[in-house]
């Protein structure tokens, strides 16, 4: 066979359909059996920590930022509009941010509410 005579369209491409959490559990699997320390100190972690925030990162708003102190732990509380007005209380989800609500604030405090 000569050079000029191989194909190389039946070249041989390997994929891997592993998914990213099929490898964490392989990984926590074996882990878990050596260092069991370890392995919980890492699962805690990465099930815990909030996923970082991949939208927008200035605030839209010019808001008040306040502090409520529970025990050790501490928790920022954002507030737009006049401080006597009604509040209504917007929450965002696990690694979001208030950025998020933008386009609830504004009708709100028009309204004549305060959004928190």
């Amino acid at each position: 066979m000569n050079a000029s005579s191989v194909s190389t369209t039946n070249s041989t491409i390997v994929r891997s359909n592993t998914s990213p959490w099929a490898v964490i559990r392989a990984y926590f699997a074996i882990v878990s059996r050596v260092l069991p320390h370890l392995a919980r100190r890492q699962a805690e972690r990465l099930f815990t920590a909030p996923p970082r925030y991949a939208g927008r990162q200035r605030e839209a708003f010019d808001a008040r930022r306040e502090t409520v102190v529970s025990g050790e732990q501490t928790l920022a509380v954002w507030q737009v509009g006049p401080l006597a007005a009604p509040a209504v209380l917007l929450v965002h989800g696990w690694g979001g941010r208030g950025i998020q609500m933008e386009s609830f604030v504004a009708p709100l405090v028009a309204s004549g509410r305060r959004a928190v």
